[in-house]
């Protein structure tokens, strides 16, 4: 059912822009965008006490959050002891939604405390080019790694290279099923899943 909502507004997309159709990864974050749309909030109030738990009490000081979304994390953070949202997000139309969630909790590009990179969390480079090497204090990933390429060595030099000495990375993930029959669903789902949710491996270990 979600296929056909998003179906339409892409195919506006693409109407504005053809060489959508030249662009495969595009395409694909194009159709995301409106697929996210509709699940955002309510995948979001699913994970709400969890993350209440998790983000809230613990997340500190400069937080760099790996696949923002939309941004609903900024309503986790307790402002009193975040000093700086930096939200990676590499599909660009989530990022107006981020500005506004992140607004929301208090935190805003004017004064520095919010920033928005339109990268994803492999792009180590590029991170510390924005940020500056060992400059952050808590790691996030929130449902987020399933769709980051090489996961396990991400998190190794994001860990190494970007966060600070002493920091923490909190995280929050789904994973491969615990019984035969989950991970043989997992598997047979994944190709379709992971091209309509924009490389989401919904199976990972």
């Amino acid at each position: 059912m979600f296929i056909g909502w998003a179906f339409w507004p892409t195919l506006a997309d693409i109407r504005a822009r053809p060489s959508l159709l030249l662009r495969p990864l595009a395409l694909r974050r194009a159709f995301f965008t409106h697929v996210w749309a509709i699940f955002a909030q309510h995948i979001d109030e699913g994970g709400k006490e969890i993350k209440s738990k998790l983000v809230t009490p613990h997340a500190l000081g400069v937080v760099l959050e790996i696949g923002a979304g939309h941004g609903h994390t900024a309503h986790y953070l307790d402002i009193s002891k975040v000093t700086r949202y930096v939200a990676l997000e590499p599909n660009l139309g989530f990022h107006a939604h981020i500005r506004q969630h992140a607004h929301d909790a208090g935190f805003v590009e004017a004064d520095g405390t919010l920033l928005i990179l339109g990268t994803g969390g492999e792009d180590i480079a590029g991170i510390i080019h924005s940020l500056g090497p060992s400059s952050v204090d808590t790691l996030l990933s929130i449902h987020s790694l399933c769709s980051v390429p090489n996961p396990k060595s991400t998190i190794r030099a994001l860990v190494h290279r970007v966060l600070k000495p002493g920091g923490q990375l909190l995280s929050y993930e789904h994973i491969e099923g615990r019984t035969r029959g989950v991970r043989f669903a997992q598997a047979m789902l994944n190709p379709i899943w992971t091209m309509f949710f924009d490389g989401c491996n919904i199976g990972r270990p």
